[in-house]
């Protein structure tokens, strides 16, 4: 098998995260490789030259990486696996809110298109894709006609206020779109390197602020979906201890306090975190006052505890078998949940209940720590559910 990587560059040289994504991977490989690197201004130009080489070279697969991109070892053989035309990994915009380069045509205008808002969890069928890691079958190669144009040569469209270019990477698929078949495998996780490295968990986060955003009855920002408000309510009419750790601005705090007859003790530092997978609540402590909005929205309720600190120091106020209702929705990474739940499930009392937030694709931290200290736990929404025995 020969395989050509293409890696289009500006000029700025590569990250040190792509390189040692390349190496790592590369060694996993059974096939004879010959590595383009093609630098220039005109990334569509570069492109093109690269697919031009791939195609008389031969080769079974051109494979073209961004410098800008980091991907497991496994990333180019699931690819390979999939045995398609032309198919990608799904990655994300570097921007706020992070939007995944995966398109659907929307049938209004030949030119028009949209990033997806759903992301399935299995390989899947899409109109079109990012050129930062980009498979290309033979098929592809040797079939090109170049009367459909070159490749990658962005497309000018009337949109009527004087034309408008579509990027490189959408002239692609659109040219290919009733040629070729483009896939999409959203488990191989690519990051997309920037202050950041930006992966499916920075643009989930942005999602759901932006979704709840559209349905939220009581004015208060936050993650929490009405499906999960409504359970929280219902699990709080029983509680009369509850503590919730993680509180933003008070959403689901507010629904706690409103349905128990008991105290409800809140507890956060109010400074978010830049840790992976809770970056854009670090980024938005740091340009409001979250606290004071806290207070503004819930600080008025009479059975409202505030403990201004992290979870290990505020546990040092509870006594084991005290609490009728824990709610973890602090720190996501792995260590943090894992140590939540370490630190909080001896405060439980028996009959009641330890649950958290997020428990879905994208926050593996979150997953992970919770299966490792529980066979099986009840879901609603996305909130994880067990009842301590």
């Amino acid at each position: 098998m020969h395989i050509v990587i293409g890696a289009p560059h500006g000029g700025g040289g590569f990250h040190g995260k792509f390189v040692d994504s390349i190496m790592v991977c590369l060694s996993g490989i059974k096939a004879n490789f010959t590595w383009l690197r093609k630098r220039s201004a005109l990334v569509y130009a570069a492109r093109n030259s690269m697919f031009l080489k791939a195609r008389e070279l031969n080769a079974d697969y051109l494979i073209m990486i961004d410098s800008d991109m980091t991907f497991p070892s496994d990333a180019i053989s699931k690819l390979i696996a999939l045995d398609k035309d032309i198919c990608s990994g799904v990655y994300y915009m570097r921007d706020y809110p992070h939007r995944p380069y995966a398109y659907r045509w929307t049938g209004e205008d030949v030119y028009v298109h949209e990033n997806l808002s759903q992301i399935p969890q299995e390989p899947f069928k899409v109109d079109s894709v990012g050129g930062g890691f980009l498979l290309i079958s033979k098929k592809v190669l040797q079939g090109w006609d170049y009367s459909w144009g070159k490749p990658f040569n962005h497309i000018t469209h009337d949109d009527g206020d004087g034309g408008m270019h579509i990027g490189e990477d959408t002239s692609f698929c659109l040219r290919c779109k009733d040629r070729f078949e483009i896939w999409a495998d959203p488990t191989i996780k690519l990051g997309h390197v920037g202050e950041l490295t930006i992966g499916a968990e920075h643009w989930q986060y942005a999602r759901q602020t932006i979704l709840n955003k559209d349905h939220q009855s009581d004015g208060i920002d936050g993650w929490t979906s009405r499906e999960e408000l409504e359970w929280l309510s219902q699990a709080a009419k029983s509680a009369r201890s509850i503590v919730e750790i993680g509180c933003w601005k008070g959403r689901s705090t507010k629904v706690l306090l409103e349905a128990s007859d008991g105290f409800v003790h809140a507890i956060d530092h109010f400074k978010g975190t830049d840790k992976t997978g809770d970056f854009w609540s670090g980024v938005m402590a740091k340009e409001q006052d979250v606290y004071s909005q806290f207070q503004k929205n819930v600080g008025h309720y009479p059975n409202l505890r505030v403990h201004k600190m992290s979870s290990t120091d505020a546990s040092m106020f509870f006594q084991d078998g005290e609490l009728d209702m824990v709610f973890i929705d602090g720190d996501h990474t792995y260590k943090g949940v894992k140590e939540d739940i370490a630190t909080w499930l001896p405060k439980v009392k028996k009959g009641g209940v330890i649950c958290g937030h997020d428990y879905t694709s994208g926050w593996d931290g979150v997953i992970k720590a919770v299966d490792e200290n529980f066979n099986e736990v009840e879901v609603v929404g996305s909130i994880w559910i067990k009842k301590v025995a």
